[in-house]
C-alpha cells in the first residue's frame, strides 16, 4: 500500500478535482486516501517502521524556474514533477550516513532525522549552493546532486523518476568543514 504525504498542507486544497484523482490514483487502491504529513513525521514512521515502503511525502511541487534551472543542468525537463521522499530512503540515509564514528572516518558528519527536514531547503535551487549531475543510480536513472553549506556542506540526491514525474530522494549526507581561520 503506498501512501502520499503532503508537507504543503495547500497542495490539496488547491488542486483541481481531476487532480486529486491523479494523485488517488498514485496511492493504493486499497487506501486511495491522500494524507498530509510532515516531512518530520515521515522521518519518525521511517524509524519506527524499520523496513517496509508504504509511506512517501510529497513536499514540493517543481515550479517553472526550477524545472528550468534543471533542464540546463541535466537536460531533462522536469516539469510537472514533484518533489517526494520514501521511508526506505531516509531509513537508507540515516542508516550509512547517521554513524558518528563511520562518518568520523570518512571525514564527514553523522546526518541526523532533523538533517532529513532540511531537504526542501537544500532541493531548492535559490538555495542550493551548487545543482549537478553525477553518474546514475544503481537502477540505472539519472540523478541530481545537490549542495549547500549549512555549518558543514550537505549533499542530497535525488533520482528522476519520470514514470511517476518524480524527483525523489535517494540519499544525503554531510561533509566536514575545514575549521575557519580566525
Amino acid at each position: 500500500m503506498m501512501r502520499i504525504f503532503f508537507t504543503d498542507p495547500s497542495l490539496i486544497g488547491g488542486l483541481l478535482k481531476s487532480d486529486r484523482s491523479k494523485l488517488a490514483l498514485q496511492s493504493s487502491k486499497k487506501n486511495p486516501k491522500v494524507k498530509r504529513w510532515q516531512l518530520p513525521e515521515l522521518v519518525d514512521i521511517a524509524v519506527k517502521n524499520k523496513q517496509g515502503n508504504e509511506n512517501y511525502s510529497i513536499y514540493r511541487e517543481v515550479n517553472v524556474d526550477e524545472a528550468r534551472v534543471i533542464k540546463e543542468v541535466i537536460g531533462i525537463d522536469v516539469s510537472g514533477y514533484s518533489h517526494g521522499v520514501d521511508e526506505s530512503s531516509v531509513r537508507h540515509a540515516l542508516k550509512e550516513h547517521g554513524d558518528p564514528k563511520v562518518e568520523r572516518a570518512r571525514g564527514q558528519v553523522a546526518i541526523t532525522p532533523d538533517d532529513i527536514a532540511l531537504i526542501p531547503e537544500i532541493t531548492n535551487p535559490k538555495k542550493a549552493d551548487s545543482i549537478t549531475q553525477e553518474h546514475k543510480s544503481v537502477s540505472g536513472l539519472e540523478t541530481i546532486v545537490y549542495k549547500k553549506k549549512i555549518d558543514d556542506l550537505v549533499v542530497v540526491v535525488e533520482e528522476v523518476r519520470s514514470g511517476r514525474k518524480r524527483l525523489s530522494f535517494k540519499t544525503m549526507w554531510k561533509v566536514r568543514s575545514a575549521p575557519s581561520a580566525i
